[in-house]
């Protein structure tokens, strides 16, 4: 399983999903959606589930289907091209397949 803990701005993973000293806000560099997100107090790990575990991936697109920031984070996480986890509702297999029919 990726344990994924935010340190600062920035994100360090056991998987190195993302790791990076960019700060880890919204495209336009704007932390002030992290504020508002649905998901600020869950555990990070929740939305890292172990590859294959479909109730593991609703269980997270269950916090994201609430959240009123969930845009900006899909936004983000199509920006830094986070290939792992849910962010903004989207598995990296949903985010994948949006950008490829997008192009």
């Amino acid at each position: 399983m990726a344990v994924q803990r935010i340190l600062g701005e920035s994100i360090v993973s056991e998987r190195h999903a993302y790791n990076s000293t960019e700060p880890l806000y919204g495209p336009e560099r704007d932390p002030s959606w992290r504020e508002q997100a649905a998901c600020k107090d869950t555990p990070t790990a929740v939305f890292f589930p172990p590859r294959g575990d479909p109730a593991g991936v609703a269980r997270a697109q269950a916090v994201c289907a609430r959240c009123p920031v969930q845009v900006a984070c899909h936004e983000y996480a199509v920006s830094v091209k986070a290939r792992f986890g849910v962010w903004g509702g989207k598995s990296g297999r949903e985010r994948r397949s949006t950008i490829r029919r997008a192009s």
